[in-house]
């Protein structure tokens, strides 16, 4: 049904991601969220088999278990309906601790890229999200940037770009207005804020414009 919908509709290929049980998990147990994403996996092997050269999906990598999250990415990496890794952290681990490597580095090996969804109910929570005064439009322009721009700048100013060649970054309705800004200003602060950030190979912004940062554009922008 959704291939003869795709037809109708003229689209080429559809990436499908999880809904917001994916990053909501982070917060339960990691055997449990590990089992979800390794069912998920499965299922969407199964989605996806009719022609997964149109029907793409991801592989869900644990950060609260970077030996399980790896062997996913090993298993089901090569595999033609997979097109991206989504990371998913458990609260107050940052995407560049050093942990998280081995991730990265199977990443790297296939050629996989990082998938960022937005969401703002479930953890892992943006900031003020105690104090958005009830009003979920505001918590949802908020929050949908904001976790984005927190994860490019900490994937760049981390290091991780550099480190692995093969890795790009790509974002999904979050909207793509807060990019060019985030990168000019991320600019000036590494150099400004010295210190805070470990040498990098290039400007914040240049990694975009060498094609390693993709954004989806929105139908309101």
């Amino acid at each position: 049904g959704r291939l003869e919908d795709m037809d109708k509709e003229g689209v080429d290929v559809n990436v499908l991601i999880p809904g917001t049980w994916a990053p909501g998990s982070s917060a339960l147990d990691p055997a449990l969220t590990t089992g979800l994403y390794a069912a998920y996996h499965q299922y969407m092997a199964d989605f996806c088999s009719p022609d997964p050269n149109r029907l793409k999906g991801l592989i869900l990598a644990s950060g609260a278990d970077v030996e399980r999250a790896v062997g996913e990415i090993r298993r089901w990496g090569k595999e033609k309906w997979v097109s991206c890794v989504w990371p998913s952290l458990p609260e107050g681990l940052p995407i560049d601790d050093p942990d998280l490597n081995p991730i990265w580095e199977a990443m790297n090996e296939l050629g996989l890229p990082i998938m960022h969804h937005s969401f703002f109910y479930e953890p892992p929570y943006f900031p003020g999200y105690r104090d958005i005064w009830g009003n979920s439009a505001i918590a949802r322009t908020a929050a949908h940037p904001w976790g984005a721009q927190r994860l490019l700048a900490y994937v760049i100013a981390g290091g991780i770009l550099d480190r692995y060649p093969n890795i790009k970054i790509g974002f999904s309705e979050t909207g793509h207005g807060w990019l060019p800004y985030w990168l000019l200003r991320l600019d000036s602060q590494v150099h400004y804020v010295k210190g805070s950030v470990r040498a990098l190979k290039h400007l914040p912004s240049d990694y975009a414009r060498m094609g390693r940062v993709f954004c989806a554009i929105e139908a309101h922008e």
